[in-house]
């Protein structure tokens, strides 16, 4: 291999000393609404401390995950073994100085775990972009934003997500709102105000009311489809998710008051929460700043559906980081609602008996500690969305993503995010068992060949099943302990295609009961056999695992780019190697980048983004920074998920 004679003259490590990424202002621009400055809204408002930064391309974000972050990485041993190996087959030189420049004070614990673990996740998971804010005490701590909101493009505090399913406690907290004014009765019948010619003749309209469409109690499917609108159940019978349930009642709001729900969004929600960056339905203001979703193979989605999206009281709202973090802050603190109609919020809506999922007002429940917690995801293909909220703690977290895979780096980021986060999501765990234990029969069957084909699915299954089953289990604490830790590869072995679909559709089998031939339903516990073939199921060789966490093994299986000939000459140059003394020198070829290193052999650099690259005799990747003026000025070198180091460009 090239340049393996200066690895003794590498250190293994960062500088030290180093504390926090390099920032960006995350502000934006002022804008108007209705006559009222809206920046002024901010003025009582916590502002983010600052907007930090890392550079990804699709798929492939930047940073590094150290052993002491998450219990699913690497040991050390296993970690230094692979940088050694990194080390000589790379070129021996290219330590590269991180994107963490010191600063004048150290960014909380929660954030410097982040910084350290997210790119990383993001590359394995094939996500290109993660937007993260944390609220504490009922106002905006801190916010981070990593990877590419489109192929060369930098995400950061200005870039604008489809927040899909987030639109439906905004929509919610309106229609607490007006209820707190007295302009509608959460108990009232809506057809006075509405009724959809579909259910016209149907007597069953009359029950429907804001309470039950708010806590999906309608009877109404989540979408009609190309079909009539129709009752599934009587309103009340049971729960069922549904976005027309919210589009009714977004109907008969505006009957009831004569304005349209942006207008009464504007007033009631967006003006005393001081959101400046969000709109229902597209808007002019996001050109050129809304991020790009890529699906689960890490591609790019045709965006020209974002520019036709109207204002829907179920999904279609487009907001950056901040500005729905603002929201989350406005709600932990009360939003201004009766202590009452607020209680009322958070308390479980179901008028049927032995629900089998739990919602609020405009909010999903999970109750972790004693307290409930508020929460909602969202789903579009290239979007993944989450956002929770703890009124009695009076904190929250936001987390938005712009790629298919997004859930897979949403656990990790709770957990390092939210104090107790671990806890909550064995009990989320436990609420999605009890909603699949109510599944049986050709639609159990239909739902677990749709989620053995999604490796965000797939994963919150097998954790659910985890959770409820395995861990109950006969095995030993260690072995459950491993079945704990496979989830994680087995998920990012789907993604990049190590574990294929039927083996997801094996491991799925082993959920279902043995004696339920003529109607499906799955197991309620785990005998020591089916636990222990749960088991073997989930592991992988070392050759899957080591793909799934990005090592060497899936080198080979990483897809190229195109880069314009064009950027290549941006990237020619000559980079000096601090820790090495060594002179990178840079040039362009057909495509690629051919890299030399003092007279050593030249070794082909292979684009995987516009501005990262890899080599494939070593899972090491090289990533092209630009300063504030946009110039190339050096090069990170990720080893793997544990360190990189940063070359400034001399020349």
């Amino acid at each position: 291999m090239p340049w393996t004679s200066s690895v003794s003259a590498w250190r293994t490590r960062p500088p030290s000393g180093c504390c926090s990424p390099r920032r960006g202002s995350g502000r934006s621009p002022i804008t108007s609404c209705g006559g009222l400055r809206r920046a002024d809204r901010r003025s009582a408002l916590a502002e983010p401390s600052e907007i930090f930064r890392t550079h990804g391309g699709p798929g492939l974000p930047r940073a590094a995950v150290p052993a002491a972050v998450r219990p699913f990485f690497k040991t050390q041993g296993e970690r230094d073994m692979k940088y050694r190996i990194a080390t000589a087959a790379l070129i021996g030189v290219m330590a590269i100085s991180s994107l963490y420049g010191c600063a004048d004070a150290a960014p909380p614990p929660a954030a410097t775990a982040l910084d350290e673990a997210v790119p990383g996740i993001l590359r394995r998971a094939r996500v290109p972009a993660v937007a993260v804010a944390r609220i504490e005490d009922g106002k905006l701590a801190w916010t981070r934003v990593y990877g590419e909101a489109s192929p060369g493009i930098d995400a950061d505090g200005r870039t604008v997500f489809n927040v899909a399913s987030l639109t439906k406690p905004v929509f919610g907290m309106l229609t607490l709102q007006l209820a707190a004014n007295g302009r509608i009765d959460l108990d009232a019948d809506l057809s006075p105000f509405w009724v959809d010619p579909d259910i016209a003749e149907d007597p069953r309209r009359h029950a429907l009311t804001p309470r039950l469409a708010l806590s999906h109690q309608t009877g109404f499917p989540n979408w009609r489809g190309r079909g009539d609108l129709q009752f599934a159940f009587a309103p009340g019978a049971r729960h069922e998710y549904s976005g027309e349930g919210y589009e009714y009642l977004r109907r008969a709001l505006e009957g009831a008051t004569g304005q349209s729900m942006e207008a009464l969004i504007e007033e009631a929600v967006l003006a005393p929460a001081g959101m400046d960056d969000s709109s229902f339905g597209w808007d002019e203001r996001w050109e050129g700043r809304l991020a790009t979703g890529f699906d689960e193979a890490g591609k790019p989605l045709d965006m020209a559906h974002a520019r036709a999206r109207e204002a829907n009281a179920a999904a279609n709202m487009f907001s950056t980081v901040g500005d729905y973090s603002r929201f989350v802050a406005w709600v932990v603190a009360g939003a201004g609602l009766p202590r009452e109609l607020f209680a009322d919020m958070q308390r479980p809506q179901a008028v049927h008996a032995a629900p089998v999922e739990s919602f609020g007002l405009g909010w999903k429940l999970v109750r972790a500690d004693g307290a409930a917690t508020l929460w909602h995801d969202g789903r579009e293909p290239g979007v993944r969305s989450f956002v929770l909220a703890r009124p009695a703690s009076r904190d929250g977290l936001v987390i938005l993503s712009n790629g298919s895979n997004g859930e897979l780096a949403m656990r990790p980021i709770i957990e390092a995010a939210v104090p107790g986060g671990a806890a909550w999501l064995r009990e989320r765990d436990m609420e999605v068992w009890r909603y699949l234990q109510s599944v049986s029969g050709a639609q159990l069957e239909q739902l677990l060949q749709m989620v053995s084909g999604s490796p965000s699915f797939m994963a919150m299954l097998m954790h659910a099943a985890d959770a409820a089953l395995l861990q109950r289990s006969p095995l030993d604490s260690r072995d459950r302990a491993e079945a704990s830790a496979a989830i994680e590869p087995f998920a990012l072995g789907m993604v990049n295609g190590t574990v294929t679909a039927e083996r997801a559709v094996r491991l799925t089998a082993l959920l279902l009961d043995p004696a339920g031939e003529q109607d499906r339903r799955l197991v309620s516990a785990f005998d020591q056999e089916r636990a222990r073939a749960w088991l073997e199921a989930l592991r992988v060789d070392d050759g899957t695992a080591a793909a799934a966490a990005g090592g060497a093994a899936d080198s080979d299986l990483r897809t190229t780019v195109e880069v314009p000939d064009r950027v290549l000459r941006e990237y020619v140059g000559e980079y000096r190697v601090p820790s090495a003394s060594l002179l990178i020198s840079i040039a362009a070829s057909e495509g690629r980048l051919i890299a030399t290193a003092e007279g050593t052999p030249a070794t082909t650099f292979h684009p995987a983004s516009q501005t990262r690259f890899f080599m494939k005799e070593a899972a090491t990747d090289f990533e092209f920074v630009r300063g504030e003026e946009g110039q190339v000025s050096g090069i990170r070198i990720i080893w793997d998920a544990s360190r990189s180091e940063f070359a400034p460009r001399v020349r």
